[in-house]
């Protein structure tokens, strides 16, 4: 499903940049919902869409722990 912020976030700059891993690249930049039950995620659940950040490729499978 697509939603106004999470296509807000084609080609804009990464907002987590971990030192080392962050790509800098927008064209790989993707709205990171935020992660943890205080911000509404659960098991199969994402947290609301407001609650989230600009992240790179990079950055959003550390940040979701993929890597």
């Amino acid at each position: 499903m697509s939603t106004k912020i999470r296509d807000s976030a084609n080609g804009m700059p990464c907002q987590i940049r971990l030192i080392g891993i962050c790509n800098h690249d927008p064209r790989t930049t993707v709205w990171a919902h935020a992660n943890g039950s205080a911000a509404g995620k659960g098991i199969g659940m994402m947290s609301h869409d407001l609650l989230g950040s600009y992240a790179c490729s990079n950055c959003h499978d550390i940040y979701d722990r993929r890597v």
